[in-house]
């Protein structure tokens, strides 16, 4: 009797193709059947073919069955491993609207770790949607890539907004001044935390006080930037004497004697449409001038002078 036949290998898998970053399936455990001698045994092999990037190759699996009579049977289980998924990343921020002022730098996203092989990270970033200077939309781009020339983008938009206006470095501030003292116009100093492009205007008005001879300019500077924010800046100045001052006399103008009668007059300019008086003494004790009780009209009249009389008058107007 001749022994030609050879083992029947039992219970062997398929060919089956997994991705890179699955668990390979577990090596089979087949069995033997042998017609003519129950004397048999299955030698396993591996070896792995090297694909065209890291995350690709095949690994084959043999088995091969040698019966008694050097008859033999092989088996072979290819497994192809697959490289189809792009890099991926942790750590990426979401979308978000911000002031111009406060524009958050790029994050630094990093890899999750379940990459198959090298993985490289790029980062772009555009400027899209500008309205004005500080109206825009910030397209932040990460795009990752392996060896497999897997590649996908991660995108970021940040939303600026500019809602606030030119700002004026340093105050200018009120002054009153006498007539003929009003300074030089000096424009003030702006910034704008959004950039530079913004207009500054000004004007001016007089206003006539209702006091004779008193004024208020107001100076008024605005600044409005490109997106429309605007703000002003405003400086009162008031101007006084600028009306002839009153005339005094005195009766009788030589000599005052006591118990005798003194009148005091004051003229004024016709600028005084209808002009209030208040009379007032010296008072040397406290050395500030004090009202006279009463005297408001523009006559004030002593009918006996004593002692008690004797220093400086004046009337305000």
């Amino acid at each position: 009797m001749i022994d030609t036949i050879a083992p029947s290998i039992i219970g062997l898998p398929s060919d089956t193709t997994v991705s890179c970053t699955a668990a390979l399936p577990p090596i089979a455990s087949p069995t033997l059947s042998d017609a003519c001698d129950a004397t048999t045994f299955i030698n396993y092999f591996e070896e792995t073919i090297p694909g065209a990037c890291t995350g690709t190759y095949d690994i084959r699996r043999i088995w091969v069955a040698t019966d008694g009579c050097g008859n033999n049977t092989q088996y072979i289980q290819s497994i192809s491993v697959i490289d189809t998924i792009a890099p991926q990343l942790l750590g990426l921020p979401a979308d978000t609207a911000v002031s111009c002022s406060n524009i958050p730098a790029p994050a630094t996203p990093s890899f999750d770790g379940t990459e198959c092989g090298t993985a490289n990270l790029s980062f772009r970033s555009e400027i899209t949607d500008s309205t004005c200077a500080g109206n825009y939309t910030i397209i932040r781009t990460w795009t990752t890539e392996d060896d497999c020339g897997n590649t996908r983008d991660y995108v970021q938009r940040v939303l600026v907004s500019d809602t606030e206006a030119p700002i004026f470095a340093g105050l200018i501030n009120d002054l009153t001044v006498e007539c003929g003292s009003v300074p030089a116009v000096v424009d003030p100093t702006i910034t704008d935390r959004c950039g530079n492009d913004f207009t500054m205007t000004y004007n001016s008005i007089e206003l006539t006080d209702s006091c004779v001879g008193t004024s208020v300019i107001v100076r008024k500077w605005t600044a409005v930037d490109g997106c429309g924010n605007t703000d002003s800046l405003i400086q009162r100045i008031t101007i006084f004497d600028c009306a002839p001052d009153p005339q005094i006399s005195i009766t009788p103008s030589n000599i005052i004697c006591q118990g005798g009668e003194a009148i005091f007059t004051a003229s004024v300019d016709s600028l005084y449409t209808n002009p209030r008086y208040q009379w007032q003494f010296y008072d040397t004790l406290t050395n500030t001038w004090q009202d006279i009780s009463g005297a408001t009209d523009s006559t004030y009249f002593i009918a006996a002078v004593d002692s008690s009389h004797s220093g400086d008058y004046r009337v305000k107007v």
